[in-house]
């Protein structure tokens, strides 16, 4: 029916078409770990046959949407990185990580993770910022309407002492 090579070729395509899309690395499934309590053949099976992958967009990186995210999507991204240190530190502790792997994912999301606490601290100083200065502003304005009434009351007593 088939000849090897034949065969051979067919299987190639259907790894490229099949296969290939679904273990493809790029930033953007950096945080996409299989989840361990997936053990329903079911679900797993559902999953496997109906991949949903991200549409492809190559300029839509993790790194690139940092910038403007807004401080709840920031929550999720940390909470993200540190179940994914917990879960590296988990499987380097059970033996399912080498000690290279372990280092290498280690370092890679705890650069990550400090890289979100900069930036959080940074927004932070943002937002206390805006309130100063608007603070500022208010007061600036406060103390002008004290100068127009203590102007108009010095100007009703001397007028009232002329007279």
């Amino acid at each position: 029916m088939f000849t090897g090579i034949s065969l051979f070729i067919i299987l190639a395509i259907v790894a490229y078409l099949v296969i290939l899309p679904l273990v493809r690395r790029d930033s953007r499934y950096d945080l996409m770990l299989p989840d361990p309590m997936l053990s329903d053949p079911d679900i797993s099976d559902s999953v496997l046959s109906d991949p949903v992958l991200p549409e492809e967009n190559p300029g839509d990186t993790w790194d690139d949407k940092q910038g403007d995210t807004p401080k709840g999507d920031l929550e999720n991204i940390k909470e993200a990185i540190f179940t994914t240190i917990n879960e590296i530190e988990f499987d380097y502790a059970m033996k399912k990580l080498s000690d290279d792997d372990y280092h290498v994912l280690k370092e890679q999301y705890k650069q990550k993770a400090l890289e979100l606490l900069h930036r959080e601290d940074e927004s932070e100083l943002e937002t206390e910022a805006l309130p100063l200065t608007a603070l500022t502003t208010a007061e600036a304005d406060i103390e002008e309407e004290i100068e127009r009434e203590l102007q108009a009351l010095r100007q009703s007593r001397s007028a009232t002492e002329k007279s």
